[in-house]
């Protein structure tokens, strides 16, 4: 994921932390699949409460992930867009 730049942290503060927040996701997700190896396996009757719970997790950590990248990249499109405006004011 790419570091914001100085000025956009400046302009859009929230981006300071998307990249700790997915750099942590990705850190939770391998912590999950180094403890619970059938994690990415089709779902068994006889599964551990443990394993479902990582499997859901699992499946969670990956939407805010996604999601913390859309917002990323929202924010930066929206910055973009500003600019664009402000050089084409006549002062």
């Amino acid at each position: 994921m790419k570091r914001p730049s100085v000025r956009e942290l400046w302009a859009l503060p929230e981006l300071a932390l998307v990249p700790t927040l997915v750099a942590a996701i990705d850190g939770m997700l391998a912590s999950l699949h180094a403890q619970h190896g059938t994690l990415r396996g089709d779902w068994q009757p006889g599964d551990p409460p443990t394993l479902r719970e990582a499997r859901a997790l699992a499946h969670e950590l990956l939407r805010a992930r996604r999601a913390l990248r859309r917002y990323a990249r929202a924010v930066r499109l929206t910055l973009r867009d500003t600019d664009r405006v402000d050089h084409e004011l006549p002062f």
